[in-house]
């Protein structure tokens, strides 16, 4: 069926999406996050001069520039795109960019409030959605008002995650890139609320549902133009950096009758359209599942997604292109990703000093069929570019 893949596709992200398309025949180029980004050096990649650093410095000119791409080719390209920052641009320039290539994205409402997390706690609660309790910033919340109506301990969450791993906040909980500050008592609650502040008045504070990273499952669709679900799986997260409310570094695929009920559910709820990742987190005592975050872009998982035999960006792009769809009845639940210098970090940094895991069971944990974030046997550069810089930053703080 790949001959039938003509249809040019624009790809605005890194190595998730790349990994995602190759091999499948769709003629793709790729805009990575910067010139020197691993992507570049992919022997899949095809440039077109362009990078998300010149989004980040002229949003206008960018947009001028991604328009004149699409006019020269000879058909409507179909958009990809797998962070958040591209996210925000599509939702603000949705119409115009709508005229020049295609895309499947859910009514702008929900969009735009599922990509703001203070927005999201109000929807969540017009939809009925099981999310854990919650408060939203104002000027006057203080943590008297936190212990009375959420309680010990509990999170609190950034709007936004961009500039986030770089603030004072996350520095003085550790310095290690952690999405959320823990409070478990009235001290810790007023140490993590001074410092959020410092860096947002934007942020949202939930109650902590019972239980580490690993009670944390992710439901991966896609909803076709025409409302019904076309594929779907579910994740577990196994291990992250740091383990308390940290990045993915190990991450698997299972079956769960129950995630997948849910997830269709709140799909149909909202009424997407596209691709859609839902967190859940299980609380350890009462067994219900909470949602943590709704996200409506491609992530790490649709990487593994792909390798498991569920591809959903040659999904997206046959419904886009009305090609024939190829559902695959099943998909492989053996099969883990793993980001081996984030998930060694955490293992020497967390894990084993707190007691979590030994180096042998460390070890015997990745002796599983699994991908790789950056390495790939057939397209080794990008995870020895990768390396490389690493060494020379590594030989330059020695110094």
């Amino acid at each position: 069926m790949t001959a039938s893949f003509t249809t040019p596709a624009v790809v605005i992200g890194g190595l998730i999406l790349l990994r995602q398309l190759e091999g499948t025949g769709i003629p793709f180029v790729l805009i990575p996050r910067a010139p020197k980004d691993p992507s570049a050096y992919s022997r899949y990649y095809r440039g077109v001069g362009l990078t998300m650093e010149d989004l980040m410095e002229n949003e206008a000119l960018f947009l001028e520039r991604l328009i004149e791409l699409a006019k020269s080719y000879p058909e409507k390209p179909v958009l990809f795109f797998g962070d958040d920052w591209v996210l925000f641009f599509v939702t603000r320039h949705r119409s115009v960019l709508s005229e020049y290539f295609r895309f499947t994205m859910p009514e702008q409402r929900i969009l735009e409030e599922c990509s703001d997390k203070m927005a999201f706690a109000k929807l969540a609660l017009e939809y009925d959605l099981p999310v854990p309790k919650g408060l939203v910033e104002s000027p006057s919340l203080d943590c008297a008002q936190i212990e009375e109506r959420i309680g010990y301990p509990c999170v609190f969450k950034p709007d936004s995650h961009l500039g986030w791993f770089e603030s004072e906040a996350v520095k003085d909980a550790g310095d290690m890139p952690q999405k959320v500050l823990l409070a478990q008592n009235h001290k810790e609650c007023e140490h993590a609320l001074s410092g959020i502040r410092k860096f947002t008045d934007k942020f949202v504070v939930q109650e902590f549902i019972r239980g580490g990273e690993e009670e944390i499952y992710s439901f991966h669709t896609f909803v076709g133009r025409d409302g019904k679900p076309v594929a779907s799986y579910v994740g577990k997260k196994i291990r992250t950096y740091p383990s308390m409310g940290g990045e993915s570094s190990y991450v698997g695929l299972i079956r769960d009758d129950e995630v997948t009920r849910l997830g269709l559910e709140v799909a149909e709820k909202l009424g997407i359209r596209g691709v859609m990742k839902i967190d859940f987190k299980k609380d350890v005592d009462s067994g219900r599942f909470f949602v943590l975050e709704v996200n409506l872009r491609f992530t790490l998982w649709n990487h593994l997604g792909a390798r498991a035999g569920i591809n959903l960006a040659e999904l997206v792009y046959r419904d886009l292109c009305d090609l024939p769809m190829e559902v695959p009845g099943d998909y492989k639940d053996d099969l883990r990703w793993l980001h081996l210098g984030r998930d060694f970090r955490s293992f020497v940094k967390d894990y084993r000093p707190s007691g979590q895991l030994t180096t042998w069971q460390w070890l015997s944990s990745l002796m599983r069929p699994k991908v790789y974030a950056m390495f790939e046997w057939r397209d080794p550069m990008p995870f020895l570019v990768k390396t490389f810089d690493y060494m020379k930053h590594s030989i330059r703080k020695l110094k």
